[in-house]
């Protein structure tokens, strides 16, 4: 199988040779940056001259084998005279004379220049000659030349002399190692959809349920038994804690509310690759027989439903605030299960009802965690963790996932702790600035008992605010991805979600949109929804990252028949083809919705009319409309192609393989080499990725499709007679 990739350079070097007329371009080198400034020339009659670009930064890995060049002119004229491409000692190709157009393109993917290979290491002396020859008086301005080089690496190898380990790593919520899952027995497996929430895994073990109890002599550093006046071995009793409920302060292995983090070594990894990374919300256990303890772990984009989208920077109000400080307490967490955190209580203003935030000034690099108790060593009512790397002192803002609820003129305590291994300093008066309340301090060495509260001297630095609480917000004229979507997921990371921004590219659009009552997952998929046809999101299990972003045009990968293939099995589908949308949205008019059609007349000539209803009363702009409408019928529309392979790792890192690549096909002699389908699920269970390519299926119950047409006939029910 081949890894396709693009690589692509502007120039480092640039001149110009004058030939005929005088004519001479002005200001070579701004064609080195993508910016507003040009290189110019002035043509006259047959003034003629050469515009050089060199020095091309291509490095490629030891294996790259070159499939294509691709050259760009980014000019907003067409320009007389052809362009040459240059590569090692000689000339490779030129495009036609008086065919170098407007913003024009050459080469390609597959389009060597004429040459039958080419030497990656001949790429570091390409040269681009953009020859200008006049034909009329005019000025012609290039504002940058660049180049773009397809290439792949044949991954087949046989990577028997690394066998494949998997690794189940156990944290505690606190972020405390526990170790690893013993006796593991079950194969590490999941399925990933596009577009999807995340996943999730079980895990059986072949583990007794019950505590482990080692009984062993005390000895001396010399090992040397230690005996009783009677000669008899002093013996130390301890136990290892092995299940626990999830409520329970005991660190046990096996216990909900744990994270399970997944390694696999292999060939492609010998040093790791996080794979999964999830919370266990599932322990089931027997006793008797041989024993065994099973887990159901849940991946962390899970955690995009337990959160409201809402505004961003969310609004808040201060309540209490200590502002002064002349030192720090510094907060810890050893190796070895020790730590020492602080506190600070405080007492709510008159007519706060909630807390939202708490700003606190830090130094230092750590996780920290912020929880709010009812009082100093009383009942937990919300926590907050966020990753902190400042290196000043820094006030920062922990905000909690909603809005808790608290009572007025009421005394509160929140606490400060950081990750296993971590240490970061919290800023504090020494003297006893805040009437209301004082620090607390808590230390704990392992073992038993410890981890009491107690008070200490001075106040914490802190700032308290409370919010009015809501369930919406509206983005006026936003791009859905950028501005929409990266909004949101800030906000909902400040408040301690899991899920991180990685890769979102903006559409281009400026859509006006009003989210209520939307979870974070239902935020995203209403910007899919809102997005150009094409757009997916994708999250990492093993990082916790989404990406939101165009499917790419170009194969990603390359399966090769009679290499890594034999036999295709392929369904050409027109199920799914919807071409004709009647989209229900909100009023525009004292009892009138906004009522709007689209549809493909091409499609519907071809497979017959096939008719879709949508409903959302939130929408009651045409530009949303549009671009709901637009995108459904532009992926609705055609045949689909759907295929399922099945890659082994002998192949190719199999981890690269994942929802939303693209897969391109090579010698099978038809159609089938020029289509390009996107991965849309994959069932990993190593060494074997089992990938559905095309479309995925709809697969919805009857209940909820009950539920669909119930909330369709309620938001239908002001719609104007026809839609426009």
């Amino acid at each position: 199988m081949l890894q396709n990739f693009q690589t692509i350079r502007l120039p480092t070097a640039a001149s110009q040779t004058t030939f005929s007329g005088g004519a001479t371009w002005q200001n070579p080198s701004n064609i080195l940056v993508d910016d507003a400034s040009d290189s110019t020339i002035g043509l006259a009659g047959t003034g003629a001259a050469s515009l050089f670009a060199t020095g091309f930064d291509f490095d490629f890995p030891p294996g790259a084998v070159i499939d294509g060049v691709q050259v760009l002119i980014d000019s907003p004229f067409q320009v007389g005279g052809w362009l040459t491409v240059s590569i090692g000692l000689g000339l490779v190709g030129s495009s036609p004379k008086n065919a170098l157009t407007v913003n024009g393109t050459y080469g390609g993917p597959n389009d060597l220049w004429g040459l039958t290979n080419i030497a990656p290491s001949t790429l570091s002396n390409i040269e681009l000659d953009l020859f200008a020859l006049g034909t009329v008086d005019d000025i012609i301005y290039v504002n940058y030349m660049q180049v773009g080089v397809y290439w792949h690496i044949d991954q087949k190898v046989d990577p028997t002399d690394v066998p494949t380990r998997i690794a189940y790593k156990v944290y505690s919520r606190d972020g405390n190692f526990l170790g690893e899952l013993p006796n593991v027995t079950s194969k590490f497996a999941f399925s990933q959809d596009k577009n999807s929430a995340g996943s999730s895994i079980n895990i059986s073990c072949g583990q007794y349920a019950q505590n482990e109890v080692t009984v062993q002599a005390l000895a001396t550093e010399d090992d040397v038994i230690i005996t009783t006046e009677n000669d008899i071995d002093i013996l130390a009793t301890s136990t290892d804690i092995v299940l626990a409920l999830g409520a329970s302060d005991d660190e046990a292995i096996f216990k909900n509310s744990n994270r399970i983090v997944v390694f696999i070594y292999n060939y492609w990894h010998p040093n790791g690759k996080v794979m999964f990374a999830g919370q266990v919300n599932r322990v089931s256990f027997n006793y008797g027989g041989s024993g065994s303890i099973s887990l159901t772990v849940l991946s962390d984009g899970i955690d995009l439903d337990n959160y409201i989208a809402r505004g961003f920077p969310f609004s808040y109000t201060t309540d209490v605030t200590q502002s002064t400080d002349n030192g720090f307490f510094t907060v810890n967490a050893n190796a070895f299960n020790g730590w020492t955190r602080y506190g600070q209580t405080w007492r709510t203003g008159g007519s706060v009802t909630n807390i939202g935030a708490i700003e606190l000034r830090m130094l230092g690099s750590a996780t920290v965690t912020i929880e709010i108790y009812d009082n100093v060593n009383g009942n937990k009512l919300a926590s907050t963790s966020r990753t902190v790397s400042v290196s000043v002192a820094t006030l920062l803002q922990f905000e909690f996932s909603h809005l808790v609820p608290v009572s007025s003129s009421t005394e509160y305590f929140f606490t400060i702790s950081v990750g296993s291994g971590q240490s970061i300093r919290v800023y504090r008066n020494s003297a006893n600035v805040y009437a209301n309340g004082s620090a607390y301090i808590a230390t704990f060495s392992g073992g038993s008992g410890g981890g009491i509260y107690t008070i200490t001297s001075g106040d914490i630095r802190f700032i308290t605010k409370s919010g009015i609480p809501t369930t919406t917000t509206t983005y006026t004229l936003d791009d859905p991805v950028s501005e929409m979507a990266a909004g949101i997921i800030a906000d909902y990371n400040l408040r301690g979600g899991k899920i991180t921004e990685r890769e979102f590219v903006a559409t281009g659009l400026s859509i006006t949109n009003t989210f209520n009552s939307a979870t974070i997952f239902d935020a995203i998929n209403k910007v899919l929804e809102l997005s150009p046809s094409g757009y997916y999101s994708y999250i990492d299990l093993g990082t916790s990252e989404i990406d939101i972003k165009p499917i790419s045009q170009t194969a990603d990968f390359t399966i090769v028949r009679g290499k890594d293939i034999n036999e295709l099995n392929m369904s050409l589908t027109i199920e799914q083809v919807k071409n004709y949308l009647l989209l229900s949205g909100g009023e525009i008019t004292p009892g009138v919705n906004l009522f709007k059609e689209y549809q493909d007349s091409k499609s519907a000539a071809i497979y017959g009319t096939r008719l879709a209803t949508k409903s959302d009363n939130r929408v009651s702009l045409d530009n949303t409309a549009n671009a709901i409408g637009e995108t459904f019928i532009e992926e609705n529309a055609s045949e689909s192609k759907e295929t399922t392979v099945s890659i082994l790792d002998t192949l190719i890192d199999i981890t690269l393989l994942t929802p939303g690549v693209t897969l391109g096909f090579k010698n099978f002699g038809n159609f089938i080499d020029s289509m390009v389908l996107q991965v849309v699920r994959r069932d990993y269970a190593p060494p074997i990725s089992n990938l559905t390519l095309g479309r995925l299926p709809i697969n919805m119950n009857s209940e909820i499709q009950r539920i669909n047409r119930e909330l369709l006939l309620e938001q239908t029910i002001d719609n104007p007679s026809s839609p426009n």
